[in-house]
């Protein structure tokens, strides 16, 4: 209850984001039978768009607000993430009230209220299952399946499950289990895109292989900004653009899935290696993560959250305490964030330029954070076959 009122509170008097509007223009497309792929704004399987169509549905019915309609599937879904944390503390052996306490350190979270009460963003609707498949998995009593299952429906809000795939597959003791799981976590976000993709092949394969994160707004590219701007005074453009940047920010560009891919793959060497518990490894990889990506958006700082509390790690403290911060800049100053009726035209901006600086202290933290999680050396920390 407490974690639902305290995300009512900014979805019904505060509009959001810019994605607000998008999901609210998606959503009409789809009931218009109309190519809701070819706006390049979802780049996603096709689940959450019908959330999209029945808030406007709901809103064209009753006259309630869109922007509070769309924010409620993720507030409950935030809420169940509450009550698994819950479930996780009990089977930890907590007591009732430190068991309590240990889903409210997210549900009180305030990048979580933000990110499923303010912004707009349904990140939370990806990460519900996806905790549940980490707790079935572990869960001796429950076949594999709820858990690829579990997974399965995160996959179809958002394909960033699938990172927890190199995870979970050597833990399983054969290729044929490993192979049951994999199809059973693609099958519903295949199978529910797939007449999309017979219907509007080109749109689609253009939004699913050809997406990438907002560039430079984040990391280490942002690092080099501040380079760049105390060597020779240059501010960047507020939206990146490959034909004006200098050569090594356009380097970073090209190369930066292939950094982020090493980066993971390394990562999961070392996890299986050291055989790290599943919780760990699931905070881990999403740390290194934040920190090799050089694209980004801010809803990204939810995912590590559920974890991070199951495991009651302190560094979720300062890692909240900066993303926060990182949050409230975006929201007020960051162009792409506001409802605005026409987008900007593209320009060296200071303004964009501070918001860029503000995602730096989280950054650090996550590196700090990574570089913690993968030197860590606890035998309870660690997977036992």
């Amino acid at each position: 209850m407490l974690t639902i009122v305290v995300r009512l509170v900014p979805a019904i008097f505060a509009y959001g984001t810019s994605d607000v509007m998008s999901w609210e223009l998606l959503g009409r497309l789809l009931l218009a039978g109309e190519n809701f792929y070819a706006t390049q704004l979802h780049n996603w399987p096709a689940l959450w768009i019908y959330f999209c169509a029945a808030a406007v549905l709901i809103h064209d019915a009753t006259g309630l607000p869109f922007f509070t309609l769309i924010k409620l599937p993720p507030i409950l879904a935030d809420a169940a993430i509450a009550l698994f944390l819950y479930r996780v503390a009990l089977r930890q052996g907590l007591a009732n009230r430190d068991a309590a306490l240990v889903g409210l350190s997210y549900g009180l979270n305030p990048v979580s209220i933000l990110i499923s009460g303010y912004h707009g963003e349904f990140d939370s609707l990806m990460l519900a299952p996806t905790v549940l498949a980490c707790l079935w998995f572990e869960d001796r009593s429950k076949p594999r399946a709820f858990s690829a299952l579990a997974l399965g429906l995160g996959i179809w809000f958002k394909p960033i499950p699938l990172l927890l795939l190199p995870i979970l597959l050597p833990r399983l003791r054969t290729w044929r289990e490993r192979g049951l799981f994999g199809v059973l976590a693609m099958a519903p976000s295949v199978l529910g895109t797939l007449p999309y993709f017979v219907r509007w092949p080109e749109d689609a394969a253009t939004n699913f292989l050809g997406y990438s994160s907002w560039f430079g707004q984040w990391g280490y590219p942002v690092l080099w900004m501040v380079v760049e701007y105390v060597r020779s005074g240059t501010v960047p453009w507020w939206l990146p653009d490959p034909d004006h940047l200098s050569a090594p920010l356009h380097l970073m560009y090209v190369a930066g899935r292939w950094v982020l891919l090493a980066a993971l793959a390394a990562t999961w060497w070392w996890i299986y290696r050291r055989r790290m518990e599943l919780l760990h490894a699931t905070s881990a990889t999403f740390a290194v993560f934040y920190v090799a990506a050089a694209g980004f958006g801010v809803q990204y700082l939810l995912w590590i959250l559920p974890f991070a509390a199951a495991r009651h790690d302190r560094w979720l403290w300062p890692f909240t305490l900066t993303a926060t911060c990182t949050l409230l800049v975006a929201y007020s100053l960051g162009w792409a964030y506001l409802p605005l009726p026409t987008v900007p035209d593209n320009a060296p901006s200071g303004r964009e330029f501070v918001v860029k600086l503000a995602t730096l202290p989280t950054w650090i933290v996550s590196g700090l954070w990574a570089w913690r999680l993968l030197r860590a050396y606890n035998r309870a920390d660690y997977y036992q076959p």
